[in-house]
């Protein structure tokens, strides 16, 4: 049998199954209630807490398997909620997504892009539920995205967020409805 690759040990390892899985590049070790995710040299790249509700991953930042664990991530309903308490890595933490919605976690300039987008398009302000953003633990339809010189200005109903334009945000977009 041939080891799995890098993609699908990574899947393997957000799906959380306690195995120890290895490949030429990879590992997954499972520990005391984690998995914790290596290269073949021994660096950490990402652990998952087994024992959480919801369930967190620490994945470290840059790493050259960041935007693959990324991805798994956000497919599976984790998004970025800030800094871990272990340096040199950012917390996932999971969440339901609402049916009909799909989640991007990306740069803040990316919601403001497609936020334009929607406004050129509908060429209105009102407040719309096809775009909503995760903050105090739910989600909150967006009343205005604005940027000015590197910052993006996210205001919801109950809060203003401002963040530099490289700055990662979790929002979810409605999918489209398709009619017969």
């Amino acid at each position: 049998m041939n080891p799995p690759d890098d993609v699908t040990l990574i899947e393997q390892f957000v799906s959380a199954r306690a195995i120890l899985t290895t490949n030429q590049n990879l590992k997954i070790e499972p520990v005391l209630g984690t998995n914790r995710l290596l290269t073949k040299t021994g660096e950490l790249l990402a652990t998952i807490d087994l024992t959480t509700k919801p369930t967190i991953v620490d994945v470290r930042q840059g790493c050259d398997y960041w935007i693959l664990l990324h991805q798994a991530l956000s497919d599976r309903g984790f998004m970025i909620i800030g800094l871990s308490s272990q340096p040199g890595l950012m917390r996932y933490e999971a969440h339901l997504i609402p049916v009909g919605y799909k989640m991007h976690c990306a740069e803040a300039k990316s919601l403001w892009e497609i936020w334009s987008d929607r406004v050129k398009s509908f060429n209105c302000r009102d407040i719309r539920l096809d775009i909503l953003l995760f903050d105090r633990g739910a989600w909150y339809p967006i009343q205005e995205v604005g940027c000015q010189r590197g910052v993006v200005s996210i205001q919801t109903l109950i809060t203003t967020l401002n963040l530099q334009d490289g700055d990662y945000v979790t929002w979810l977009k409605q999918l489209a409805v398709s009619r017969a």
